[in-house]
Formats: structure tokens, C-alpha cells, sequence
């Protein structure tokens, strides 16, 4: 269907990208996938799409206008397409060895009984490398860095605000993410 428009190849990725992990989530809830599953696997395909045209557009711009947006713009999900903080529920998942981790969707109790629920492992690794991103970023002299270094500290910087807002929406796929992208950059900017 030519319409005379030229899509972006990152977009036209994105779209392929959308395209099969719907038929996947549907092959998968065909087979007996639960809605609130199949509802997370599809925030999380979408949150994706979004990052990887949102890296991709950065990619385009001259370097310091992509360290700029960075540091100004923050991605934040607003859309209902089956974000976990809109389950206000308790989710209760096997792990390798067979015990149960508990954890809240949307915020930190356990609505049925009030009672505070501990961070599961997951959110444990995603606060370490916040802790670890944050500890080297203070451990730098901000002003002996050079430009590109220091759009380099301003985009960890970034990803730590990003991935501590991911954090507080539950949206542990986006968090881990950010937070292995900002413990990466953290670390490579200390070794210099």
C-alpha cells in the first residue's frame, strides 16, 4: 500500500517488532496465558517500541542536542494499555526453586491484608545498580570532565531519575533497563 511516505527504518522495526509480539501474546493466551500476563508481556513490548525509537531519534541528533534532551526529557507511561499499577492486586509467582515471591502491583502492600510487602528480587538488583550509578557519579569531578563525558554523566544522571520513576509505577522491565544503562555509563565514566 504505497502512500508516498517513507518510514523511518527504526520505525518500520518498531512496527515489525509490535506486530509479532502481538500474534506471540495471542498465540500465548490462546494456549491458557492469563489476561493480567499477557496485559504485563504487552506494557512491556510496548515500553520497548517506545525506548528503541525514542534511542533511535536521540541517535539522529548532533551530539549535544541529544545530551540536552536527555537531561531535559524524561519518558514517562501514561497509557492504558495495560500498565501493572492500574492491577491493584498481589502477584504471586514461582521462582527456580519452587518457593513463592510476593509482590504488590501498584504500590508496596498487600492490599488484601495492609500489610507491607518486601521488594522482590528483582526490584532488590534494580536499587543496587541505582546505588552503584549513584555512588560513582559522586565520585566524579563533574567540572575536569570533557563535553562529551559530561553529556555522558548527564544522560546516567537521567537514567537514574527515569528508572527511580519506573520504580514507583512497578514497571520493573523499563527499571531494570534504565538502571543497568546508568550503572553502565556510571561505571565507564569513574575508569576514566
Amino acid at each position: 500500500m504505497p502512500t508516498g511516505v517513507r518510514l523511518r527504518p527504526s520505525v518500520l522495526a518498531a512496527r515489525e517488532q509490535m506486530a509479532e509480539g502481538r500474534d506471540q501474546l495471542r498465540q500465548q493466551h490462546d494456549r491458557g496465558l492469563d489476561g493480567a500476563k499477557a496485559c504485563a508481556k504487552f506494557t512491556s513490548l510496548v515500553d520497548s517500541a517506545i525506548l528503541k525509537l525514542y534511542d533511535a531519534a536521540l541517535a539522529d541528533l548532533p551530539g549535544g542536542a541529544a545530551a540536552e534532551l536527555r537531561e531535559r526529557v524524561a519518558l514517562v507511561a501514561h497509557g492504558g494499555y495495560g500498565r501493572r499499577q492500574q492491577a491493584r492486586q498481589r502477584v504471586e509467582r514461582s521462582n527456580v526453586r519452587g518457593s513463592v515471591e510476593r509482590y504488590g502491583v501498584g504500590d508496596d502492600h498487600d492490599v488484601l491484608r495492609g500489610r507491607a510487602v518486601r521488594p522482590g528480587p528483582v526490584e532488590r538488583r534494580i536499587r543496587g545498580l541505582l546505588l552503584e550509578a549513584t555512588v560513582n557519579l559522586n565520585r566524579i569531578d563533574y567540572g575536569r570532565l570533557n563535553a562529551d563525558a559530561k553529556g555522558q554523566y548527564d544522560s546516567a544522571k537521567g537514567f537514574v531519575r527515569q528508572a527511580e520513576d519506573a520504580l514507583r509505577t512497578k514497571n520493573l522491565v523499563f527499571a531494570s533497563y534504565l538502571a543497568d544503562k546508568a550503572a553502565t555509563l556510571a561505571a565507564q565514566l569513574r575508569g576514566r
